[in-house]
């Protein structure tokens, strides 16, 4: 038997620098899939982090983007967002009306929980000058800002060039990169020979898990406000604890292999050990595609509203944990905008539901084996009313 180096070309396996591997995916995906949208609008949330060199390589500072961006389109001046989760009161980094102005000045990295240090770290890397981070770049405890930037969170996801999702930990300062040292171990390929020839052998790499529990199965993604960062992100790179993930319309990948499986049968959700109903990457998946189909430049088609994969997704949150219950219906409000931009068909805000499909939207019920809470923000007959 006789060991040979593994050879890359024979088996597509990215691995090596883990920024390399990202950047390649991103610009593919820019460059080469008609399905994914592209913006190319001038669209900004109001508030950005300036990761810019005019600021230090250890300090950020937050900026009012109509005042500070320049017009100009490119990587430069566009946006990446976070997805990550906060844990208690208390250890995230956040704005308020008492620290703005100094934010607006100068923000030390070293002041910022280990998460929101690597996600500026790996936007840099990127080539990406700008990021949103809902805990800086809302004013926190001010219920008026609170209102305006939440209307708009949809866009703030749909718009940007990718999203950061840290599928690590349970709180802001699990960082990006912690990984299992078998993710770092090379693949080989071991040859058998008889008389010195070989036509036959094996791959050898480790074992690792796959998407559905690297990605489905993290404290992130039982998130109630994540659901909508997923959906509507055009693209999504997740740092697990078995490596980095891309997700994009056009495919998923991992470090590992360059097309990963994204659908799995008989798997419980988060929270529950019943089959998962739907499969939440379909969700995913199909939103992506039709978005870019009805919301192209050319396009001027109209879709009508189809109460099913409404439904699906309705069942899909309600498995989800929010930290404010209140959030029940504008945590799903982005991804009812963005659909009804192109959609024949009118969003009833303070229901959930939608103007055609007034009797199937209420025809809901609740687990029986599920405690409940009355909520005030929906009427009765509303699937929000309840958490």
């Amino acid at each position: 038997m006789q060991e040979s180096d593994f050879r890359k070309g024979q088996h597509k396996v990215p691995r090596g620098d883990p920024y390399n591997n990202v950047k390649v995916w991103l610009d593919s995906c820019l460059q080469h899939h008609s399905s994914c949208s592209k913006d190319t609008g001038q669209f900004r949330p109001s508030r950005l982090l300036d990761l810019g060199s005019n600021v230090g390589e250890n300090d950020i500072r937050l900026i009012v983007s109509e005042l500070d961006i320049p017009k100009q389109k490119g990587r430069q001046n566009h946006y990446a967002t976070l997805s990550y989760c906060w844990g208690p009161p208390g250890l995230n980094a956040r704005t308020t009306k008492e620290n703005i102005g100094e934010r607006r000045r100068k923000i030390p990295l070293d002041s910022l929980p280990r998460t929101v240090r690597d996600a500026v770290k790996v936007t840099r890397e990127l080539g990406i000058r700008y990021l949103w981070v809902d805990a800086l770049c809302i004013i926190q405890e001010d219920k008026d800002d609170w209102a305006r930037e939440s209307a708009v969170m949809g866009q703030i996801y749909r718009r940007s060039l990718c999203t950061l999702a840290a599928a690590i930990g349970n709180d802001c300062n699990a960082g990006l990169f912690a990984r299992r040292e078998a993710a770092q171990l090379s693949a080989g390929r071991i040859l058998f020979t008889e008389n010195g020839k070989s036509d036959r052998g094996m791959i050898l790499q480790p074992s690792l898990d796959h998407w559905y529990s690297s990605v489905e199965l993290s404290t992130l993604s039982t998130r109630g406000w994540v659901m909508q960062e997923r959906i509507l992100a055009a693209r999504t790179i997740f740092f697990t604890e078995e490596g980095i993930f891309w997700q994009c319309a056009d495919r998923s990948s991992s470090e590992f292999n360059e097309k990963v499986s994204t659908n799995w049968e008989y798997k419980s959700s988060p929270k529950s050990a019943r089959p998962s109903k739907p499969r939440f990457n379909e969700l995913v998946k199909s939103w992506r595609t039709e978005a870019q189909e009805y919301t192209s430049f050319a396009s001027r088609k109209k879709r009508d509203v189809e109460a099913r994969p409404w439904h699906n997704l309705v069942f899909e949150f309600t498995q989800r944990d929010l930290t404010q219950p209140n959030d029940r219906l504008r945590a799903v409000e982005g991804i009812a905008n963005e659909f009804a931009e192109s959609a024949n068909d009118i969003y009833v805000n303070n229901g959930g539901i939608w103007k055609s499909d007034m009797i199937g939207g209420m025809a809901w019920y609740r687990q029986w084996d599920q405690d409940s809470n009355r909520l005030s923000i929906a009427p009765s007959w509303s699937w929000a009313s309840v958490s």
